[in-house]
């Protein structure tokens, strides 16, 4: 009988590449872009992660996939406490949970949120964390429950 970790590992990636392929598919080829152009890649826990060459401050999840800003691997070899790559982890277990719907119900809300200026003015203008919407703090409650870390505030 396989172990529980072992178990959880089988029915993660059955998961992802089932009921998340759609999704997984588009990260996927993100990730293997990431491959052939030479950007570092290592895996989070069950996710893969590329570091990308940018000077954007986020994170983006597609699947199972994470490709994030390439000073995140800097900050994480310097002690860095991975609050980051816990909550692109949670989005990967929103992809998890719902499937083809994670693009109409957290992937554009959540870029529209990140990339509007529009909405960057209204947090600042209410004093609202990035993490309020509620693609974010479902994605920092599941990050959290998931790993054991904390994700950010």
């Amino acid at each position: 009988m396989p172990s529980r970790r072992k178990m959880y590992r089988i029915l993660f990636y059955v998961g992802q590449w089932t009921w998340g392929m759609p999704v997984n598919l588009v990260g996927g080829l993100g990730w293997l872009y990431g491959r052939a152009r030479g950007f570092h890649q290592e895996r989070f826990l069950l996710a893969r992660v590329t570091y990308l060459p940018t000077r954007l401050s986020g994170g983006l999840s597609i699947g199972m996939f994470l490709f994030v800003p390439d000073r995140y691997r800097a900050q994480e070899t310097a002690g860095w406490d991975r609050s980051h790559m816990v909550h692109e982890y949670g989005h990967t277990f929103q992809a998890l949970i719902l499937g083809i719907l994670y693009w109409p119900l957290i992937g554009l809300p959540s870029m529209l949120w990140y990339a509007l200026p529009r909405n960057a003015r209204f947090r600042a203008r209410r004093g609202l964390s990035y993490y309020w919407l509620y693609t974010e703090s479902w994605a920092n409650r599941l990050g959290t429950c998931v790993t054991g870390w904390k994700a950010p505030m």
